[in-house]
């Protein structure tokens, strides 16, 4: 049996030992089995990244303070990092992230992925969905944020402080569509030619999958009328790549009158321009517009157009 004063020294040691423990080394979390430690990634973005308020016509990228940004390792969200306020697209992010797992080899380092918008809740993940949208202006409506963008950047574990290579890029994963309707709806909805419109993402291992389907639009207030034409704001992610240099799509529109129960169409044809020239679909981070005009379908159909203006994403 061991002596008191023999307990008593160990216990100084301990005591000790914790007083010269280093700020920056792993801290224990709830979870006793997991330790964390503070992230902290300068972020870019390009001027067709974060689509948040409106500049002459285009949308200005800039950041709030405390934005959220989740983080993940292969699938698992292993934290989230806030925002400082910026003016621009540049911005320091910081949290406090889960480094079980994370590598400690600098020649070999994990790559870490980060999603915007993400949620302040350390277990929960930011469902990426392009379903429920109401048609309102992106600027003015926060109601649901559909401007994702990702980013990724390589890290490891190196003297109790997690390493990073370079700046975290974000690349938006989707355009804004302002379309211009002859006629105000409360719902309508698109489908395309190809099938590629994305309604949800999944992150498998690290991967991101679509699946495909129409998206419907309902709107919660009738929008003001530029010119005799109504605008509607739908955010769009359209996979489909042209196999042919000349190689479009065509959106077509939908709904019921709520009046004559006729079906009503319109039809937008996407020209080859859109497209990415890599085969990425549809260029995402732009804002594309187009005029779309509702006939019923037992009268005549609406003639065919093509989007009339393209412009960057600010």
């Amino acid at each position: 049996m061991k002596s008191y004063k023999t307990l008593v020294f160990v216990a100084l040691l301990g005591i000790m030992a914790a007083g010269c423990q280093k700020p920056e080394e792993l801290k224990p979390t709830d979870n006793t089995n997991k330790n964390v430690l503070t992230l902290t990634v300068n972020a870019s973005i390009d001027d067709d990244t974060k689509a948040l308020a409106w500049d002459e016509n285009k949308l200005k990228a800039y950041w709030a303070e405390g934005e959220i940004v989740d983080v993940y390792l292969g699938e698992t969200k292993i934290g989230y990092l806030t925002s400082k306020s910026s003016e621009s697209g540049s911005t320091k992010l910081s949290g406090d992230i889960i480094v079980d797992g994370l590598s400690v080899d600098a020649e070999n380092p994990s790559t870490l992925m980060l999603l915007y918008p993400g949620t302040d809740d350390p277990k929960d993940k930011r469902a990426v969905t392009y379903l429920n949208q109401n048609g309102g202006d992106p600027a003015t409506d926060g109601s649901a944020p559909y401007d994702y963008a990702l980013a990724s950047i390589s890290a490891y574990i190196g003297d109790n402080s997690i390493k990073t290579s370079g700046n975290a890029s974000f690349a938006n994963q989707q355009s804004i569509y302002q379309f211009y309707s002859n006629m105000p709806v409360s719902s309508f909805t698109i489908t395309s030619a190809n099938g590629k419109l994305v309604q949800n993402r999944t992150n498998n291992g690290g991967t991101w999958i679509s699946n495909y389907g129409p998206i419907t639009v309902t709107s919660t207030e009738t929008p003001a009328a530029v010119n005799g034409k109504y605008p509607y704001y739908v955010a769009l992610r359209n996979e489909f790549a042209p196999e042919t240099d000349d190689g479009t799509d065509e959106y077509f529109f939908s709904f019921i009158n709520e009046n004559d129960g006729a079906l009503y169409e319109a039809r937008k044809v996407i020209k080859h321009a859109a497209f990415d020239e890599n085969g990425g679909g549809v260029i995402n981070g732009k804002l594309m517009k187009a005029s779309i005009s509702f006939s019923q379908k037992t009268i005549a159909q609406a003639a065919e157009g093509s989007i009339s203006q393209q412009v960057d994403v600010l």
